[in-house]
């Protein structure tokens, strides 16, 4: 888990290589060049990206940080903010409904923390089942990562890796609730624009992506 694993397939998290990490559900992007209508910081320092970080979490709307070698600025991110590896899943049931949480008052996607020496793929799925108390899932395709930075004692980067998983059984949902975890559902997909109006932009991101729905113009 050294290094971050980019999905250069994704032309949304990745376009003249950019990439896009949201602070406070504010977007920090990493480009090779200037952008329009944000804040554009060339890059000489990982400084600046700490800062960045700051004004985000307070006034900024938008940050660029650019330089035309970018994707090694991102690479080494980790080295310079503590970084936590996650791991989650987009399940869909024959029904064509997704499975959504209900966690610190926010519709979210199933995930967490990928314990040591704990393969991604197991990860992903260990942690839908145990949130969601499910079982025999089957993993589709990888998604892409999403990238965002919190706040606890010391900001922190987190990387989660996504997969698309399918779900045929019956049983009951359960909520893991010493996880924070107050509902489970199945969630039609011409119905999560009503839940992602309160939720996070990653996710939004995330499901706008792996759904073409274009949710991301509409918030």
């Amino acid at each position: 888990m050294g290094n971050l694993r980019y999905n250069l397939y994704n032309f949304e998290q990745k376009v003249g290589l950019m990439y896009k990490v949201f602070v406070n559900n504010k977007p920090l992007y990493f480009s090779n060049s200037p952008m329009a209508d944000v804040m554009n910081v060339a890059f000489n320092s990982y400084a600046e990206v700490h800062e960045a970080v700051e004004k985000l979490k307070n006034n900024e709307n938008a940050i660029n940080i650019h330089h035309p070698e970018i994707e090694e600025v991102f690479q080494a991110l980790p080295e310079h903010m503590k970084t936590i590896y996650a791991a989650g899943g987009v399940v869909v049931n024959p029904q064509g409904e997704v499975l959504m949480i209900y966690r610190f008052e926010k519709w979210d996607l199933p995930k967490g923390k990928i314990e040591e020496g704990e393969a991604i793929e197991e990860a992903a799925v260990r942690e839908v089942e145990e949130e969601c108390g499910i079982s025999n899932l089957k993993i589709v395709k990888q998604l892409a990562d999403t990238y965002h930075v919190y706040e606890t004692k010391v900001n922190i980067f987190k990387v989660t890796h996504w997969y698309a998983m399918e779900y045929a059984g019956d049983e009951k949902l359960k909520p893991q609730t010493e996880e924070g975890i107050d509902d489970v559902r199945w969630a039609p997909v011409n119905k999560l624009h009503d839940l992602l109006k309160n939720s996070y932009c990653n996710v939004i991101d995330l499901l706008d992506n792996h759904f073409s729905l274009y949710l991301s113009k509409t918030f």
